[in-house]
């Protein structure tokens, strides 16, 4: 749910009011219209960034929804061809706009070409919680909780307390607080990675002890599913380099596991260590150099 400051910044608006909201409204402030559908996934995508940014601005902008399903003459006015659309209206006017989904930063650089600007900064609760994750968990739960309470979407929240319940080894429950959130939007890269963590966890459960599976490679060490297991065992531990020096060498070892298995387990890293970090783009060469 929106605070009450907030509902001064986002509103939703149909045929009857959309003159008076957007272009008497945009004769004083900058007015960004969010044409939008139902059954829109990227829309849905867009809507929390926009949201938030309205919020942080405080009041530097006003966010306009409307539903070209429910207003078709809208639609149909200002050419909306495909969603999400956003138009900026100045003076009365669009003056600027966009289509398709924009990341954070791009959002901000098109608000500043608008020459929108935000009240104080305010004190970020996640960003306290966030650092209260491992010297005060507690804390850090409390925070999440208060969050989720005053909003169960707030996706920051439900990361937060998966992530920390992932930690903890909870992970039916940091699954089921993940269950809402998808894996692509704002929180998509985090989601993603919590949810390959538990993923290798599982895996890593019947591979037993690692210095009795050290053992078996020292007496085996051509045994490539040997290696695989301890790729896995370290990569659960956080151990993602040694991790990945192991999947390579069981590659080598079955080019066939490799092309399978392996190459399955060194993508869930690379997205728990980042798709485009420097550390993945090497292991990334490596693996293909092997294989192809």
């Amino acid at each position: 749910m929106l605070d009450a400051a907030a509902k001064n910044w986002i509103i939703d608006v149909d045929e009857s009011n959309f003159e008076e909201e957007v272009l008497v409204r945009s004769q004083d402030t900058v007015v960004l219209v969010d044409f939008w559908a139902e059954w829109c996934g990227p829309c849905k995508q867009l809507a929390p960034l926009l949201c938030a940014a309205a919020k942080e601005k405080q009041g530097g902008f006003v966010l306009v929804k409307v539903n070209i399903d429910e207003n078709q003459q809208l639609a149909s006015y200002f050419r909306i061809e495909s969603i999400p659309t956003v138009l900026a209206f100045q003076g009365g006017r669009p003056v600027n706009g966009f289509q398709g989904l924009l990341g954070p930063e791009e959002l901000e650089e098109f608000l500043g070409s608008l020459g929108v600007t935000g009240g104080e900064p305010k004190a970020d609760p996640y960003a306290d919680a966030l650092a209260l994750e491992e010297t005060e968990p507690a804390k850090a739960e409390a925070f999440y909780q208060t969050m989720l309470g005053e909003d169960e979407n707030n996706g920051r929240a439900r990361v937060g307390l998966a992530r920390m319940q992932a930690a903890a080894g909870k992970d039916a429950e940091a699954l089921e607080m993940l269950a809402p959130l998808g894996d692509t939007g704002e929180h998509g890269a985090d989601v993603v990675k919590i949810r390959r963590m538990i993923e290798m966890r599982a895996n890593a459960a019947t591979a037993g002890d690692e210095t009795d599976l050290r053992k078996k490679i020292a007496a085996a060490p051509e045994n490539p599913a040997l290696r695989l297991e301890l790729g896995n065992l370290l990569a659960t531990r956080g151990d993602y380099q040694p991790a990945m020096d192991e999947l390579l060498v069981a590659a080598e070892l079955d080019r066939e596991l490799g092309r399978g298995a392996v190459r399955e387990l060194m993508v869930k890293i690379f997205e728990i260590i980042g798709v485009r970090s420097d550390l993945a783009d090497e292991y990334r060469d490596k693996l293909r150099g092997l294989l192809y």
